[in-house]
């Protein structure tokens, strides 16, 4: 099972990923190919970004793609703006 942080509520949630999905949070190859965490997109590890919203249970981020990475970064600035205030 896999945490997934909602930026709205502040809380974490269980979800299941498909059993098909390779994801990872460390790999001792960079050219490992893993899925994307929340599109599952196959990547090369060494592309990968860790994720701001899917972790282990330890807290240890999942990998994500660019394009799942980048849509989600512009969300967490504004909901970390938005706290200051």
């Amino acid at each position: 099972m896999v945490k997934r942080f909602n930026i709205v509520t502040n809380h974490y949630s269980e979800i299941s990923i498909p059993k098909d999905w390779k994801i990872s949070t460390h790999e001792l190859d960079a050219n490992t190919k893993i899925n994307c965490v929340h599109c599952g997109q196959p990547i090369k590890f060494g592309d990968s970004y860790p994720s701001m919203r899917y972790s282990t249970f330890n807290d240890e981020p999942y990998r994500e793609c660019s394009v799942c990475y980048n849509n989600y970064l512009p969300l967490a600035k504004f909901k970390k703006s938005e706290q200051q205030f």
